[in-house]
């Protein structure tokens, strides 16, 4: 595919654009970033974190050629392999190992926000952060903590309490 490419990003540099019709998706290589909501007062509110081998993309964007609802920014520097869409599906109808490793990385995808739906409806914040930290433990140094409340759905100030009580 000639639109296929490596791509670098610095620390805290976006990715993708909430707003905007998204036509690629990029396979990180090294580093970590997010995909969040931008609320109209600026707020972020962290959807999920990418590492390694994982894909960020505005999925329903490139499908539906709307705007996406969500961006996605950079908490480290970033390393990614950048592809269109459209050529990363012509690719896909013509291997068959690429169809399946695209939808592992969707099964992977759906279970994590299932995961996420459960501990938000049935888990109190104090279980939510635990369940969060046990599942991120490789990344959780390099999350800011407003990034880690944000996604377990709690103030930065509980949080913060919450990690005082644990370590202590």
């Amino acid at each position: 595919a000639g639109n296929l490419r490596i791509r670098s990003f610095d620390k805290d540099t976006i990715i993708f654009r909430q707003g905007e019709i998204g036509e690629r998706l990029y396979i990180m290589i090294t580093g970590l970033c997010y995909v969040y909501y931008l609320h109209p007062d600026g707020r972020e509110k962290v959807k999920r974190f990418v590492t390694k081998g994982e894909v960020v993309a505005p999925y329903v964007s490139c499908l539906t050629q709307l705007p996406s609802d969500y961006g996605a920014r950079s908490l480290t520097p970033c390393l990614c392999l950048e592809l269109r869409h459209n050529d990363f599906m012509g690719l896909a109808a013509k291997s068959m190992s690429l169809q399946m490793a695209a939808r592992r990385e969707l099964e992977m995808q759906i279970i994590e926000r299932e995961k996420k739906e459960y501990e938000l409806f049935m888990m109190t914040a104090e279980e939510r952060y635990h369940a969060f930290a046990e599942r991120h433990c490789s990344i959780l140094k390099q999350i800011p903590l407003k990034l880690v409340a944000s996604y377990i759905n709690i103030d930065p100030a509980t949080l913060s309490r919450l990690r005082q009580k644990t370590e202590s």
